[in-house]
Order: C-alpha cells, then sequence, then structure tokens
C-alpha cells in the first residue's frame, strides 16, 4: 500500500519539526540559564559566607592580638620602668651586670610584640604613615647609640655616614624610619662576627616628572645603604628573605634567634615612605641591604659634611629620673589633699600596683602634684573638684574604663587635657582614645622622654621656671 501525502501536509509537517525543535531549544536554554543562575547564586553565596568567614577570623586574631598585646605589656611596663629605677641605686658591678641583661632581654621581647602588632596592622591596612619635618642626623643618632653596645661587645667596627648632598631636614616619618634602619643594621649587627657593619646615606634630587608631588619643594630620592661583613645569604635565601615568619636559611633560626618578622616589616615601611628595600649578598663575604624613601628635603646654611654620628643624644627609652624633692604625692583617696602650691595638678587613673610606682617616680622629674586613683568613677569624681591641670588616663580599668570615664568627664563640661597611657596598642586604639575626647595617646612601656614632651604641650607651667634658670 502506498502511502501519499500532499504537499501541504508535508509543509506542516516539517513545520511542525521546526517548531518543536525551536521550543525544545528555547527549553533546554531557559534549563541552562535557571542552572547557571542557580549556580551563581550558592557561588555568590558561598563567595560571601567565605568572605564573612575570612573578616570574622580576622577579627578574631585581631581581639586576640589586642588583648594578649595587652596583657603582656603590662607587666612588661613593670620589668622595664622598675629595671630603669634599679639602675639609679648602687648596685655592685655583678648586679648592674645582670640588671643590663634584664633591660636587653626586656627590650627584645618589646620589640618582638611590636612586630607582631605591626605585621597585624599592616594585614588591616591600618598602619598611617606620620610626615613632619625632622633633622635626619636625629635618626641615624638614634640607630647608632642603640647599637654601639652591641657592636662593641662583638668588636665589630660601627658607624653611620652621611654623604656630602644629603638634606639635614626632612619630610618624613621619624620613627618608622628609625625602625627600618634598626631592623637592617641590628640584622648585620646579628650575622657579623667580624669586621664591620655600615650605613650610608646618599641622596639623589627626585626628578620623576609623573610623581604627584609639588613641583616647587625638592624632594629628594634617600638611599640608606646598610652593609656588613657577615655570613652572607644565597640566592635561595634571598628569595625567602621577606616571606612573613620566613629566614634566609632555618639553620640561622637555631644559631642566631629571631622571627623573621623585621625585614617583612621594613619593606612594607619602606614601600608605604615611597620607596623599597633591595639587598645584594655573597655567602661568606656579606650583605648589603638599600633603603629607599622619597621625601621633601632642606639643606642648613653650612651643609652636612660626612659624619659619623657618635656622642649623640641618648636614646634609651627611659633617661634620667631627677630627686624626688618636687613631688607631692596623694594615694589616700581625697581630692581635698592636693597640694595646691605644685604648679601643675595631675591626676593619675591607674588600677596596677606597680605602674603607680613608676608612673609616680617617673613624675618625680617635675615640680608636680600627683592624686592617684585606681579606677575610672574615682577619676570621674576627682575630676569634678576642678583642681586638676592635665589627667594620665589608663583604659583598662574596674568599674569604669578610661574611654567611659573621659567620656563622663567631657559630658561635665570639663576640658583639661586627658592623655591615655595604656597598654592598648593595636590598629584602632589611638582613634578611640581620641574619638572618646582624649587629647593625646601614650602606649606602655612609658617613655620617660614621651612623657616629657607631653607634659611640656600640655602642661607648660612646669618648665616656665627653665628659661629664668638660664
Amino acid at each position: 500500500m502506498l502511502l501519499s501525502i500532499t504537499y501541504a501536509e508535508y509543509q506542516r509537517s516539517i513545520n511542525f519539526l521546526l517548531d518543536t525543535t525551536l521550543l525544545a531549544g528555547i527549553v533546554m536554554v531557559l534549563l541552562v540559564l535557571v542552572v547557571v543562575g542557580w549556580l551563581t547564586m550558592v557561588l555568590v553565596h558561598r563567595t560571601e559566607r567565605a568572605r564573612l568567614a575570612a573578616e570574622e577570623s580576622i577579627c578574631i586574631k585581631n581581639n586576640f592580638l589586642a588583648n594578649m598585646s595587652h596583657e603582656i605589656r603590662t607587666p612588661m611596663n613593670g620589668i622595664i620602668g622598675l629595671a630603669h629605677l634599679l639602675s639609679k641605686t648602687s648596685l655592685t658591678p655583678q648586679q648592674a651586670d645582670y640588671l643590663r641583661k634584664i633591660q636587653f632581654s626586656s627590650n627584645t621581647l618589646l620589640r618582638l610584640i611590636s612586630d607582631i602588632l605591626d605585621i597585624s596592622k599592616i594585614e588591616a591596612h591600618k598602619l598611617e604613615m606620620e610626615r613632619v619635618y625632622f633633622r635626619l642626623n636625629d635618626v641615624l643618632a638614634y640607630v647608632y647609640n642603640n647599637l654601639a653596645d652591641q657592636a662593641e661587645s662583638k668588636g665589630l667596627h660601627w658607624e653611620c655616614v652621611s654623604a656630602p648632598d644629603v638634606p639635614t631636614i626632612i619630610c618624613s616619618d621619624p620613627y618608622r624610619l628609625g625602625q627600618i634602619l634598626l631592623n637592617l643594621a641590628s640584622n648585620g649587627l646579628k650575622f657579623t662576627a667580624n669586621g664591620s657593619v655600615t650605613i650610608k646615606v646618599e641622596a639623589k634630587i627626585f626628578d620623576d616628572v609623573a610623581a604627584p608631588f609639588n613641583a616647587a619643594i625638592p624632594y629628594y630620592v634617600l638611599s640608606f645603604i646598610v652593609k656588613d661583613t657577615g655570613i652572607g645569604i644565597n640566592e635561595e635565601g634571598i628569595q625567602r628573605l621577606f616571606r612573613p615568619f620566613s629566614q634566609a636559611d632555618t639553620s640561622t633560626t637555631r644559631k642566631f634567634g629571631g622571627t623573621g618578622l623585621g625585614l617583612i616589616i621594613s619593606k612594607n615601611l619602606a614601600q608605604m615612605l615611597d620607596g623599597d628595600i633591595t639587598v645584594s649578598s655573597e655567602v661568606g663575604w656579606g650583605s648589603t641591604f638599600t633603603c629607599t624613601i622619597v621625601c621633601e628635603g632642606r639643606r642648613s646654611s653650612a651643609g652636612l659634611e660626612s659624619v659619623l654620628c657618635i656622642d649623640s643624644s641618648p636614646s634609651d627609652a627611659f633617661q634620667d629620673i631627677l630627686p624626688a624633692q618636687n613631688l607631692a604625692v596623694n594615694t589616700e583617696g581625697k581630692a581635698a589633699a592636693v597640694e595646691k602650691s605644685a604648679p601643675c595638678q595631675i591626676l593619675v587613673a591607674e588600677d596596677n600596683e606597680i605602674n603607680q610606682l613608676i608612673i609616680v617616680e617617673l613624675l618625680k622629674a617635675y615640680t608636680t602634684a600627683v592624686t592617684v586613683v585606681g579606677t575610672g568613677s574615682a577619676a570621674v569624681q576627682f575630676a569634678q573638684s576642678g583642681a586638676f591641670d592635665i589627667i594620665l588616663m589608663d583604659i583598662q580599668m574596674p568599674e569604669m574604663d578610661g574611654i567611659t570615664a573621659t567620656q563622663e568627664i567631657r559630658a561635665l563640661g570639663l576640658q583639661m587635657p586627658i592623655i591615655a597611657m595604656t597598654a592598648h596598642a593595636m590598629a584602632g586604639d589611638q582613634e578611640k582614645s581620641l574619638a572618646a575626647g582624649m587629647n593625646a595617646h601614650v602606649t606602655k612601656p612609658i617613655s620617660p622622654t614621651v612623657l616629657e614632651n607631653t607634659l611640656r604641650k600640655y602642661c607648660p607651667q612646669i618648665f616656665s621656671g627653665e628659661h629664668d634658670a638660664i
């Protein structure tokens, strides 16, 4: 039996097949779009969950570091402060030697704590650089004096030299520049058994036409060349140098110690100062680290000759403390007992007895009357008397913390300077203090130099007799 169809029927069959195929294609496309959309939503959801988990992890880590920093810095303030006070007493040569070793070990631990905090700030992008004018030679003197004893104990030649064309005054961050040079030079001294470690400073005019700097102001590229005659580093070791928690050779960790944090921190700091750190080395012959920064610079009229930085201002964390006859101290908890004859009335809010002792001893250098309280609520109560020229406020105290106490004092309309003196040293802590109404934020261990500068700024009447005495 023959199957016969008309042309019209054939055409309808073809159209039906085409329509069916088109519909199937549309359905497949829609299905693919639905699947892709679902997978995208899943991926976005998982990415968001991963981001939130990472942020939570960073937050937990930062909170842990903040707590650990506070808990470590508080006893460190006691150890370093009491060791300094002890150094002012009569000691036998053996006792003095033991004390120097205690101070060295304490400062080493403090630097390690600071390095860990700096890494955390760098990772959180919360490390900010200061831009102020300062004498470059002061920073070189600071570095030289800090490492002179270490160099002398090893019998090494140690010097800092500036070329004649280096500007005397620069605009940068003196603390961070000093930190970089201390890291590089102390590494050189640590890994050098014989010979020398030198820092040479060179300068050239910064002539990058694309740079976002004011063309009317002279900018320089300063190169700090730190050269040693130590053990040297092989090429593989150089590749690992600037990785966190790494050293060129793990055997050096066992022999020389160290965490490997110093170089990565220094490199990040140099880059934040518009420069970098490079290294060249030869095993057995020594290493040369070159740190560059870009900064505004000015020369004095006399210029700067090649200088060996010796006999410079002392750079110890604690300076000499003068005799105690100028200090009146009230620790009995009675605001009425404040000595009115002193030119500066100081309220110290600090709950730790050792820290109370240290700050009182440090204030013996000045003609002041000091009242000590142990809680934030007591600080608010005493502040209401209006008898105090300045308040030194700890942050973490029982009953009421220093932030809350400051807010309550400001709410009362009292405007005396309030200075945070605290073990809180994480990124953002200073901003919290200032936002609460404090005038400055000083971290423990308390440096007498920082304390003096703070008093000069906020309680200048203490020093009003200096010019009269000259």
